[in-house]
């Protein structure tokens, strides 16, 4: 039972990895990874440098989101995100 439980949280472990790589995997958000180096930005910010549409903003910033490198706060009508500080210190 113990190896059971062993082998189940080292899947979970190598799944948070695969999910962390294939948000990396494209440009557009190694992009936005970049601009949150410096400072935290409103999600209208990031899409105007990208010059993409919200929609295509919103899905790369929710995977990075969903992937943990990222975190929001909600201030009235906008959305800020930073880089998850709990990865880089």
């Amino acid at each position: 039972m113990i190896i059971i439980a062993y082998t189940h949280m080292k899947m979970i472990i190598s799944m948070d990895i695969v999910y962390i790589f294939k948000a990396l995997a494209d440009e557009n958000r190694i992009r936005i990874l970049n601009l949150l180096r410096s400072s935290e930005l409103c999600g209208c910010d990031i899409e105007s440098v990208l010059c993409v549409k919200q929609s295509n903003a919103s899905r790369h910033l929710n995977r990075l989101k969903i992937a943990g490198i990222i975190v929001s706060k909600q201030k009235s009508h906008w959305v800020y995100y930073r880089l998850n500080s709990v990865i880089f210190q």
